[in-house]
């Protein structure tokens, strides 16, 4: 692990702008615009005080990732923060904003650096296979707020002390996975996880007559331990690409 501060992929809506942080003083309000459109903001200024000290601080390195990329300099001038660097800048929304906000957090930890991540509703909840791939090193401090509420007191505190290095995060446990077998075929299985946590099943070299998909949203292990494969067919699913090892399975 370098010295340098971590990256904090910042989101907007339901992280700053809530609508009852719960900061003691009453929030403020403001508009931002959107090309045309207005957007009324609320936010707690001694929220804005803690993220300012630690930038200023050299604590954290913050990164905007948040639909409102493209509109920043709105954020910069409504919050009063200096002009920061934007994880992508075309006007996205939906299912295209969640995947750039996933390869923005994965391109900082491929970087070797330590992420902070905020977001009310692309960062993964706890169990799921991308949460386990971002935080299966202890790098990663992953934030989802109530978005009525945004980041709290607690929040900011668990940022300082993961930026500061007296909060370590600790990596999720490896454990045995537990599948079925398909037409009494045992594992191994080719393995993936779609970009919400789901997991994709597929017999690695089933013989003929054998099913060749098997869907299951109830597999959900803490930690999937893939061994590279590229042999014919394999198939790689949006993202994950590997083979569970036979020894970390077990029949049920």
């Amino acid at each position: 692990m370098n010295n340098l501060p971590p990256i904090w992929l910042l989101d907007v809506d339901g992280v700053i702008n809530a609508t009852k942080p719960e900061w003691g003083a009453a929030p403020h309000r403001g508009d931002a615009w959107a090309g045309t459109t207005s957007w009324r903001m609320r936010w707690a200024p001694a929220l804005l005080d803690r993220l300012r000290a630690l930038r200023s601080a050299g604590r954290v390195e913050i990164v905007w990732c948040s639909t409102w990329c493209a509109y920043a300099d709105q954020l910069e001038r409504l919050f009063r923060l200096p002009a920061l660097d934007r994880a992508f800048t075309d006007p996205v929304v939906g299912p295209e904003a969640d995947r750039l906000k996933i390869e923005a957090a994965r391109k900082v930890l491929r970087g070797g650096r330590r992420l902070v991540w905020t977001d009310d509703e692309a960062v993964p909840e706890p169990g799921s296979l991308l949460h386990d791939e971002l935080t299966a090193d202890g790098r990663a401090l992953l934030i989802r707020p109530q978005p009525r509420v945004g980041l709290s007191r607690e929040d900011m505190d668990k940022i300082e002390a993961f930026a500061t290095g007296t909060g370590a995060v600790r990596p999720p446990a490896a454990r045995a996975l537990r599948l079925r077998r398909l037409n009494g075929r045992a594992p191994p299985w080719v393995v993936g996880g779609d970009l919400l946590g789901r997991v994709v099943l597929v017999v690695a070299c089933p013989r003929r007559g054998d099913r060749r998909h098997e869907k299951s949203g109830a597999v959900r292990p803490l930690l999937v331990v893939l061994r590279p494969s590229r042999r014919p067919g394999d198939r790689q699913v949006r993202g994950l690409f590997g083979v569970v090892d036979p020894m970390l399975c077990a029949n049920r």
